[in-house]
């Protein structure tokens, strides 16, 4: 079966779906993926979405790097969950276990927009998805963080002492802005702030350069976790190691299936 994401052979296809809307009206049924891709863009925007479970499989599977990055993904939050159970921590526990949670869904929420969909009945499905993941880990984030700010308040302990908070309180920010941003690029009410629907699809490529800006962070700051004292004194190198290069397959998987193109970078 074709993949939905088959490059079109016209080069003004990628300008064409930049410039269409993002959010037509409701899908209404399921459809083939392979015969969405081949009809023009015109009949595409009166055509019938694909279901949710085959976009997902279509999109987080369709290639090495995708299945790299899922695969690095579930290795790390095992592992992670395994350390907080052998070691469980009150409170405090609450912390790295609703973080790994939000990483999961934020990393997903990007990894289905990879590679972009190509017409725009699946470019809509993948759009919904993408802010289902994303609006689902937010308030996962917030919770995760505000556990950690009322732990170090009870104890009387100092904030923003480590590379490991300061990463995420700049993570956190960046997840803000990035969701705020997002919301003025899409929805047509708020789209006026760049003077038009039209504006705002020209934009939509720095919501993705900071996109992957944020979510370098969202992989960095667990990371540097790793040396805190807490999981040194609860966890054994190995584990340690296998919780850093889950995390570190799962970017490079992220970093290998970027568009180029889509970031305003155009091959000679």
């Amino acid at each position: 079966m074709s993949s939905p994401f088959r490059p079109s052979p016209q080069n003004n296809d990628t300008d064409l779906n930049e410039r269409t809307s993002l959010l037509p009206g409701p899908s209404t049924s399921t459809s083939a993926v392979s015969q969405l891709d081949n009809l023009p863009q015109q009949e595409q925007m009166g055509r019938p979405s694909v279901s949710a479970s085959t976009y997902l499989q279509q999109s987080l599977f369709s290639d090495l790097a995708g299945g790299m990055a899922q695969l690095g993904l579930l290795v790390a939050m095992l592992q992670l969950w395994w350390v907080l159970y052998k070691h469980p921590a009150g409170l405090f526990s609450w912390h790295p276990a609703l973080q790994s949670c939000a990483i999961i869904g934020f990393a997903e929420g990007v990894l289905l927009l990879q590679p972009p969909p190509k017409n725009q009945a699946v470019k809509q499905k993948g759009l919904t998805l993408h802010q289902v993941f994303q609006f689902t880990a937010l308030p996962v984030i917030l919770a995760g963080s505000s556990v950690i700010i009322y732990n170090k308040a009870i104890h009387a302990a100092k904030h923003i002492t480590t590379w490991h908070a300061l990463f995420g309180l700049i993570t956190l920010s960046l997840l803000l802005l990035q969701i705020i941003f997002g919301a003025f690029v899409v929805y047509s009410p708020l789209t006026k702030i760049f003077g038009g629907d039209s504006q705002a699809k020209a934009a939509w490529k720095y919501h993705r350069i900071t996109g992957y800006l944020t979510l370098s962070f969202l992989f960095a700051t667990p990371l540097l976790a790793l040396d805190s004292d807490w999981v040194h004194n609860n966890s054994s190198f190995a584990e340690r190691l296998v919780i850093g290069s889950g995390l570190g397959v799962t970017a490079l998987g992220v970093l290998t299936r970027i568009s180029l193109g889509k970031l305003g970078v155009r091959r000679t």
